[in-house]
């Protein structure tokens, strides 16, 4: 089931990444949002008061947390996943409880599957920086392994389960896959999917490449939530197409027209099942111009917007050409 899902998501991907239509910017900022939706939803599952549901708004002690994910994540991004680099994301994720940059050097008791030693931490860590260096595996199942890993190995003495998911994400976003996001409602699904796995690891002998049942299951979990957000991608992508629709005349382009041509275009969100288009109309009533501007942005392809300017050649003088936009900065006046 993991493969089948795991193949869905790359064709999602493969279609992402080849559509002539999608905004980079609109890519970058829905990303921007899902890992910051991960990691409230991280920070909150730590809390079991809200295991019910992601609060709206942050409390002071959580925005501090989310500070610490961030800075945790630009250090692994400026110096790269390596055991050093690896050594001071507890410090940075809950600074009061890990006090310096380093594994823990202290016996800890969680759980039903004992944390590694302290003595084997960082001879640990050291393999799971090299496995998350290797090209033969799955970017998603890598980034399962670090999750997983860090969680067992546990190496430190608090913050470690930020840790996990927090270079889960790292690792899918260095292979240009979206963030997973657990939500905190599923805390206790995720919470015994992820025991299970880790005791089959220490008793059963599974391991990524071949996972036992229980692991497989936890695979499956984390796979599908990788899936999501990139669905929740596709799904803003196709929503924010934009386009610079250039209206020419040798009569010149009356206002009024190009505000008759936007209606029409506008009329395509609520005749389908699309979430709408909107239509800026570029121009001030009075003298015409032999060329005008529309800026249209919505869930509909260059194809069909074509062919409703099409339509309105039939009724006005006009020719016109369709270029595919990225996000527009203007400058306040």
């Amino acid at each position: 089931m993991s493969q089948k899902t795991l193949e869905r998501l790359d064709i999602t991907l493969r279609r992402i990444n080849a559509h002539p239509e999608y905004s980079l910017y609109v890519r970058k900022e829905t990303l921007g949002a899902i890992r910051r939706d991960a990691i409230r939803h991280s920070i909150a599952i730590e809390d079991e008061s809200e295991a019910t549901g992601c609060q709206s708004s942050y409390s002071k002690r959580d925005r501090q947390f989310g500070t610490n994910i961030e800075r945790a994540w630009d250090h692994l991004a400026r110096s790269g996943i390596t055991t050093a680099s690896l050594a001071s994301l507890g410090h940075l994720i809950e600074p009061a409880n890990n006090p310096t940059a380093n594994y823990r050097n202290i016996e800890v008791t969680i759980g039903t599957v004992p944390p590694s030693a302290p003595e084997r931490i960082i001879y640990e860590m050291d393999s799971l920086a090299y496995t998350l260096q290797r090209a033969d595996i799955h970017p998603v199942l890598r980034s399962i392994e670090a999750h997983a890993r860090l969680a067992h190995i546990h190496p430190y003495t608090d913050g470690n389960g930020r840790a996990a998911r927090l270079l889960q994400n790292f690792t899918l976003e260095q292979a240009a896959y979206p963030p997973a996001i657990i939500p905190v409602n599923e805390r206790e699904l995720y919470a015994s999917l992820l025991r299970k796995a880790l005791e089959a690891r220490v008793n059963l002998g599974s391991r990524i490449d071949a996972p036992h049942q229980c692991e497989a299951i936890f695979h499956q979990y984390l796979t599908s939530k990788v899936l999501n957000s990139a669905q929740a991608l596709e799904e803003a992508l196709q929503q924010r197409r934009m386009y610079t629709v250039t209206v020419e005349s040798q009569k010149g382009v009356d206002v009024g027209m190009l505000q008759a041509m936007a209606k029409r275009v506008r009329g395509h969100g609520r005749r389908t099942d699309s979430s709408g288009v909107s239509v800026k109309v570029n121009g001030k009533n009075g003298h015409h111009k032999r060329q005008r501007t529309l800026e249209v942005t919505g869930d509909i392809g260059i194809d069909e917007l074509n062919g409703i300017l099409e339509r309105c050649q039939v009724d006005y003088p006009i020719t016109f050409s369709t270029e595919i936009t990225d996000h527009i900065v203007r400058k306040k006046p």
